[in-house]
């Protein structure tokens, strides 16, 4: 028994030894241990910064569309921007003309020197996926503070673009020390879309506006528009839609029926009275209106027209936690944490890439914090979080 023990220690110590000084087991192993670190460089570093002599374009390049071009200072400012926009999953920068090109789905290729590429790092987040915000970290603040007196214009580019254009959110805190300032004029908050004219001198004109409806018109383009009404301490949210239906057809106060109709027997030889049928009815508030349009017309085009939901009975020399999210047709507005009112708009709504105008005169007299524009729709429990947040903050 006892030589037996001895026998296989030995050969265990033999077959330690062999391994160890067999030469080409250590080269593999030490091949593979360098694959490894090599690999783990490269996906976490060298993927992750700009490389040089490549471009990022879209898997077909006869199908180039690209989400934006934009010429920037350097190729930071670049990344920094498609870091900005949910939908971009690259970037090409040259560096002799300074463009820089923010990609959808695209790869690399090998191309000039003066050319730089950048690949975002891939993920499966339920705002990609969903246009669902899903952590309360994921809500920047845009804006800290802006005085009422103070107008500001921040470019497109500096938003975040939501992946869907149906689903995104705001957020901001408000305190209107002043009701009657500009009494009787709709006073201008912020709105992101159609920019205000300016003056002879390029300064920006006063948005002397005191009906709503020629809002819409010098200002068609708002997604979202916020304002505060004239005589009443009510505010607007404006959003503009998309709709297969053209508003000239939805009226709320219709009385009057208008058909199409067409005598089917001419026959009265018998003292038979004419028979007459009618189809193709609608209703309408206006006198003069003309035939509805046919339903092949109204599914090939889409009718732009801007919808609004109020928020009555603000406080005034409080701050006051306003939040609206879309999700799809339908608009949600929070007041201090607390769920206010929904509404089914009349269609879809319209992202713009126009810029965000805050606090253009004519405005109210108070402050703005805390503002974001949120590339995703948001539920209660995050709008609860970021009120909280709020108050812990200015306590």
């Amino acid at each position: 028994m006892v030589y037996s023990n001895s026998n296989n220690i030995i050969n265990n110590v033999q077959t330690k030894d062999d391994v160890l000084n067999h030469p080409f087991i250590m080269m593999g192993l030490l091949f593979a241990f360098l694959f490894v670190v090599i690999y783990v460089i490269y996906k976490y570093a060298v993927t992750n910064s700009p490389v040089q002599g490549y471009t990022y374009y879209a898997n077909d390049i006869l199908k180039l569309d690209p989400l934006f071009t934009e010429t920037l200072t350097n190729i930071d400012d670049c990344v920094d921007m498609c870091k900005n926009q949910i939908n971009c999953d690259g970037i090409t920068y040259d560096n002799n003309t300074n463009v820089c090109i923010g990609q959808k789905e695209g790869r690399l290729r090998t191309d000039d020197d003066n050319l730089y590429a950048w690949v975002k790092k891939k993920g499966t987040s339920s705002l990609i996926l969903k246009g669902e915000i899903k952590d309360f970290q994921e809500t920047k603040i845009l804006i800290n503070s802006i005085k009422s007196n103070n107008s500001l214009a921040i470019p497109s580019k500096n938003i975040s673009n939501p992946p869907f254009i149906d689903s995104f959110s705001y957020s901001f805190v408000i305190k209107i020390e002043d009701w009657y300032e500009n009494y009787s004029f709709w006073r201008h908050i912020l709105h992101k879309g159609s920019p205000p004219d300016k003056s002879s001198n390029n300064k920006m004109k006063k948005l002397e506006y005191p009906n709503w409806e020629q809002i819409m018109v010098d200002l068609p383009e708002q997604t979202l528009g916020f304002w505060l009404s004239p005589f009443q301490n009510n505010l607007r949210v404006a959003v503009t839609t998309l709709s297969k239906i053209p508003k000239s057809k939805n009226y709320e106060h219709a009385n009057i029926e208008k058909c199409k109709c067409e005598v089917i027997n001419t026959d009265i030889t018998n003292q038979n009275q004419p028979r007459v049928h009618c189809s193709n009815c609608w209703i309408t508030d206006q006198e003069d209106d003309m035939d509805r349009r046919t339903e092949s017309i109204i599914d090939t085009k889409d009718f732009q027209t801007m919808d609004y939901v109020d928020i009555q009975d603000l406080q005034t020399n409080v701050p006051i936690h306003i939040a609206v999210s879309i999700k799809g047709a339908i608009i949600e507005v929070y007041v201090n944490g607390v769920f206010k009112v929904s509404k089914v708009l009349n269609g879809v709504p319209k992202w713009n890439n126009g810029d965000l105008y805050i606090h253009n005169p004519l405005s109210y007299k108070g402050i703005l914090n805390n503002l974001s524009v949120i590339p995703g729709t948001i539920n209660g429990e995050i709008v609860k979080k970021i009120y909280n947040e709020f108050v812990i903050n200015n306590q």
